[in-house]
């Protein structure tokens, strides 16, 4: 039986895989489109600094070529490639500037939710407190550097307490905030259905005050990697700030370039990291899901 055409209908579509889909440069095109933005900053970035190094407005002394900078990385990763102090050890530095991260951020941020949920919540210890937490984080953190050294010597331990001390405060001023910042007649229900003190603080408060505390835990770990270069460069004698700072005093600016980016990309997987733990708890809070 001959197939009825239908007046006025086109043609039908070809099923997936018959060769009639979208192409691979089509599909390319597509995500090029759709993340524009992601390429065309570093793509802007890159050829300026091929211009600025091939016209020599700035000396190859101070400004290596990318592909030096590609070569430093790759010798620092895996060695091979020169001869310096450097060779394959990027993933030693990378772990030993990890661990001081880690352990600061985890007391720091700790004890930054703890405080800020009580200074926020019971009115006399924000009396007591709140004053010496606006006094105490005036103090530039690398202010604290001589005492780390005194009390911890060079250690870990003064890296990690510069590191923590560095996250506690952006965590206290952001938990302090989302709690006062609780809409009263949220609490005002709790009292109605015979919620104690610690319920509201337990199901309503702590709640309602989570997005603005994942926000001072995302700001806190982009502090914890600027405030683990200045405890390397001091305190202890390896990771990934102090290849950066020992690279700079030799002249190595392929390797400081290098280190930067280093950190660059350890502190945003940091930071995705940190976004994707907390994104259940603020599932809810339409802001916080952007970009997560």
């Amino acid at each position: 039986m001959a197939a009825t055409t239908i007046p006025g209908a086109g043609a039908p579509a070809p099923a997936a895989g018959d060769g009639g889909g979208p192409s691979v440069l089509a599909r390319a095109a597509v995500w090029a489109a759709r993340n524009s933005v992601l390429i065309i900053f570093p793509a802007v970035l890159l050829g300026a600094w091929v211009y600025t190094v091939r016209s020599e407005t700035i000396s190859q002394a101070f400004l290596p070529a990318p592909m030096q900078v590609v070569r430093a990385l790759v010798d620092w990763a895996v060695g091979g490639l020169s001869n310096t102090d450097y060779s394959a050890r990027w993933v030693t530095d990378a772990i030993a500037s990890g661990q001081r991260v880690l352990l600061g951020y985890l007391v720091g941020s700790g004890l930054g939710i703890v405080v800020g949920v009580l200074i926020g919540f019971f009115k006399p210890v924000r009396r007591a407190l709140e004053p010496y937490i606006h006094m105490l984080r005036a103090i530039p953190i690398i202010g604290w550097l001589p005492l780390s050294l005194v009390f911890f010597g060079f250690t870990m331990r003064s890296a990690v307490f510069l590191v923590a001390l560095g996250c506690f405060f952006p965590v206290v001023i952001n938990t302090m905030s989302g709690v006062l910042g609780v809409d009263l007649s949220h609490q005002r229900v709790g009292l109605m259905v015979g919620a104690s003190r610690l319920q509201q603080l337990r199901f309503i408060v702590i709640p309602s005050a989570m997005p603005a505390i994942m926000t001072g835990l995302r700001v806190a770990m982009g502090f914890a990697w600027i405030l683990v270069i200045v405890a390397e460069w001091l305190a202890v004698r390896q990771g990934l700030g102090h290849t950066l700072l020992d690279a700079y005093s030799f002249v190595r600016y392929d390797y400081v370039i290098a280190a930067m980016i280093s950190i660059g990309f350890v502190g945003f997987v940091s930071d995705r990291v940190v976004a994707r733990l907390l994104a259940p708890l603020t599932r809810w809070h339409r802001d916080t899901s952007i970009g997560v």
